[in-house]
């Protein structure tokens, strides 16, 4: 990991712990495995479920991808930084 620029308390066991339980969701059941949720091996976080199931959701657009779904979320910051500065504002 030295060589590369990943950081540096990147933990490959987390890694690989996630990418065996994707593919065991994947293999139990196509249709749900993208609702799970995964430990970030950089911050040691594990993701939120979200509020609406993969299957369910047939909405992509970015507003309703910041807000999980959530229908209330208008006065979310995140979502008030899109509406202010563009998708741009959020990469900083």
């Amino acid at each position: 990991m030295n060589e590369s620029s990943y950081p540096k308390k990147w933990d490959t066991s987390i890694t690989n712990a996630n990418f065996v339980k994707w593919a065991e969701s994947k293999v139990a059941n196509i249709m749900t495995f993208r609702d799970k949720t995964f430990t970030s091996p950089n911050t040691m976080v594990t993701s939120l479920p979200t509020k609406v199931k993969w299957f369910d959701n047939h909405n992509d657009t970015v507003e309703h991808f910041l807000d999980n779904g959530d229908a209330d979320a208008k006065d979310d910051a995140s979502l008030g930084k899109l509406q202010n500065d563009g998708i741009e504002g959020l990469k900083q």
